[in-house]
């Protein structure tokens, strides 16, 4: 659940501290000016992260990069993906994979957040986790066409290119190819935090507004990667080396680009500003 927060949670309203901004990082090197933010998919109030600074960046970028394609078919391969890869052998079922806590607990959780148990017996429980923490975000009031990547969509200069590291395929393949037992795991955290730490929505909202990269990191990152190390190491740190590659050639092709990914992406050790420090890149930012 806290790395589907990170990437999939939203923002309340409420005041944030004053000069407070979401996590930004730059690079400066040579003709190249590239821009990182930590973003978060769904938000029900936006107007506190659209800093001026950030939006002269996006403004001044020529290409802009989002973890898929942001747009109508990349929206489609996704759901076909989903659909495909999602669903369990035949003959398997969710519930068999899971231990008694754990189901007890799904079908106490799943209803709470509009979603039914029996509807997710066919489900990989990645996927069974990804509908439940969707629905737990949608109940505080997160909204897709509010969130970072469509309101950065629009905003961006039209003439500049929008690009992406991966395909929507590619994505979902990183949650389904992860073993059954790693993924019902993953699932078992999201319904203990929903289930134990109704707050911890709002804890990690207001972490992103300040800035907090320590706080999201303690609270969101670090738990993933101990309940679910094969999962983390699937989802967050082989994703991360893989786009901080990419980040070095748009480097040295002196590329001037805005790239918005989930923010769990860009904080902790093995963000991708750090993999790109430890190559000596000089990486402006928290």
């Amino acid at each position: 659940m806290r790395r589907l927060l990170l990437g999939l949670a939203a923002c309340l309203a409420f005041a944030p501290p004053a000069g407070a901004e979401p996590p930004v990082w730059r690079i400066n090197q040579g003709a190249a000016r590239i821009t990182l933010f930590g973003s978060v998919h769904l938000l029900s109030e936006t107007a506190a992260w659209k800093s001026p600074a950030l939006l002269a960046d996006l403004k001044a970028a020529k290409s802009v990069w989002f973890e898929v394609p942001f747009d109508q078919a990349g929206r489609a391969e996704a759901g076909q993906a989903a659909i495909e890869q999602g669903l369990l052998p035949q003959g398997t079922t969710l519930s068999s994979l899971l231990d008694a806590e754990t189901m007890a607990r799904l079908q106490r959780v799943a209803p709470t957040v509009g979603v039914s148990p029996a509807g997710l017996e066919f489900f990989q429980p990645w996927l069974a986790e990804v509908a439940i923490g969707l629905g737990y975000v949608q109940r505080q009031g997160a909204r897709e066409d509010l969130g970072v990547e469509t309101q950065i969509q629009a905003l961006a200069a039209p003439e500049a290119a929008r690009k992406a590291f991966e395909t929507p395929r590619q994505q979902i393949g990183f949650f389904a190819d992860a073993p059954l037992k790693a993924q019902a795991a993953s699932l078992a955290e999201t319904l203990r935090q929903i289930e134990e730490e109704p707050g911890s929505f709002k804890d990690l909202e207001e972490a992103w507004i300040a800035g907090d990269v320590k706080a999201l990191e303690s609270d969101a990152l670090l738990p993933l990667k101990e309940a679910a190390p094969e999962v983390f190491e699937r989802l967050v740190t082989r994703r991360n080396q893989a786009w901080a590659a990419t980040i070095e050639g748009l480097l040295k092709s002196g590329e001037q680009a805005f790239i918005v990914v989930g923010v769990g992406h860009l904080i902790g050790p093995d963000g991708a500003p750090n993999l790109l420090r430890r190559k000596g890149i000089v990486v402006e930012g928290p």
